[in-house]
């Protein structure tokens, strides 16, 4: 078991609500921790064993036979939480074949959120055919070319590459998506950011990866079902013991699956593990779980090579 310290994300649209999940204080607006993650730059750190204080991304480096993977294989994913104080910019995520096009990159972006709080209504998708964008763009109309969906408490929501999207003031999620930080930005409201300066918008490249058919889809997460994705799968369970009792949990599966604290605290193995903090659990692992706590469980996939 690998036992992290998620890494602290800025944003112009964040607060301070995450640093009850872990964040690190830096006098500036947070607006994701990135509870998983082995993007160089802004990994997740091993905490505890023979690996302490090692980033993530150090470790995964040289060692991916150990998470059930071939040797020189990517990251699958990033698991963050993410609080938004204000609007996220209107924008648009590469699948596969775009990210390598545009990128050079060995995947796009697809992503699902949680909702573990949720505003009235989120941007998804557009309504007005793609040849009409620019000139509404020109003419400043956004209210017309983006859709939005109605969101609640407790939903499940997938956002497909190509999907014009944005999480809105007061949406507070948990997010797995492919490992990759390819978002274009499309519209930002003139917001300036840390230093000052209007934040880069990528229009050419939102509107090249655009699919105007596509939206958001929303259902209610329900506890203990599993999620599954194109190249993930999620689900939640709640521990509801006390100190008295103890569930044994199993990563049965060939590649890891990591756990999230979402509230409480679980003890994971005899290990402290708070809210906002996750756990990797190898191929194969037997952990031992106690505590009261609601926990997300992910897993990536199974890679090319092992699945043959």
């Amino acid at each position: 078991m690998l036992m992290l310290t998620p890494f602290t994300v800025e944003k112009p649209w964040g607060d301070d609500l995450l640093l009850q999940y872990a964040a690190t204080a830096t006098g500036r607006p947070v607006g994701q921790v990135l509870t998983v993650s082995a993007q160089p730059g802004s990994s997740s750190t091993v905490t505890g064993g023979v690996f302490d204080g090692i980033p993530l991304h150090s470790v995964w480096q040289g060692r991916e036979g150990m998470f059930g993977y071939e040797a020189n294989d990517p990251f699958p994913f990033i698991i963050a939480l993410v609080h938004a104080a204000d609007d996220l910019s209107l924008q648009v995520h590469p699948d596969d074949d775009w990210a390598a096009r545009l990128e050079g990159a060995p995947f796009g972006k697809e992503e699902s959120w949680v909702f573990l709080e949720a505003p009235e209504t989120i941007v998804s998708g557009v309504r007005c055919d793609h040849e009409s964008i620019g000139a509404l763009m020109r003419e400043g109309r956004w209210d017309e070319i983006y859709g939005t969906a109605a969101v609640a408490k407790g939903d499940y929501v997938y956002v497909p590459p190509g999907t014009l999207h944005a999480l809105t003031k007061g949406s507070f999620v948990y997010e797995i998506q492919q490992s990759s930080d390819y978002t274009y930005r499309l519209y930002d409201y003139g917001r300036l950011d840390s230093d000052g300066r209007q934040r880069v918008l990528h229009t050419e490249k939102a509107l090249a990866v655009l699919h105007p058919g596509l939206s958001v889809s929303r259902r209610t997460f329900v506890k203990d079902k599993k999620y599954q994705e194109r190249t993930y799968s999620i689900w939640q369970h709640n521990l509801e013991d006390s100190a008295r009792n103890q569930t044994l949990a199993c990563n049965d599966s060939p590649v890891f699956t990591c756990c999230t604290v979402l509230s409480g605290c679980a003890y994971i193995s005899g290990r402290a593990c708070h809210r906002g903090c996750s756990a990797i659990l190898l191929p194969q692992e037997h952990v031992e779980l106690r505590g009261r706590a609601s926990l997300m469980f992910a897993r990536p996939k199974r890679s090319p090579a092992a699945s043959g």
